[in-house]
């Protein structure tokens, strides 16, 4: 099994055959204040080989903080589906990030490994910005 690609998205929705549809992907969070408790979401897309079809695939996601302190870990499963010809298996999967505490600007790093072989790392820049004398926005 291999990770293709991963991205932070706004909102995602699902329909009945599995396929995801992505609404406004990013990769820098601009905030008012620190620290903040974040609400994200993560979408990566799998591909596996015919030997894998059925099988299920461990998932591991840490979010980690511009330290690389470890902020959420999380372990989960894939069941790796069976296209209906033979061929790869290609898939997406959502992981939610719910109530972290996203204390210092810079960058954070959504670490996911899948299969125990493929990894990626997703990262996501936050900058505080503040508001300006003359009423402009700037990052700090």
């Amino acid at each position: 099994m291999q990770i293709r690609w991963g991205m932070w998205a706004k909102d995602v929705s699902e329909d009945q055959f599995g396929n995801i549809s992505i609404w406004k992907a990013f990769d820098e969070l601009y905030v008012p204040e620190l620290p903040i408790e974040a609400d994200l979401i993560a979408v990566v897309k799998f591909d596996a080989d015919e030997s894998e079809h059925g099988t299920e695939q461990p998932i591991v996601c840490r979010l980690l903080d511009p330290d690389g302190v470890v902020l959420q870990e999380d372990a989960d499963v894939t069941q790796v589906p069976i296209p209906d010809a033979p061929k790869r298996a290609i898939w997406g999967y959502v992981y939610q990030v719910e109530g972290v505490e996203l204390a210092d600007p810079g960058e954070y790093t959504l670490a996911i490994q899948a299969g125990g072989e493929s990894e990626i790392d997703l990262p996501l820049y936050v900058y505080l910005v503040e508001e300006g004398a003359d009423g402009d926005e700037e990052a700090g």
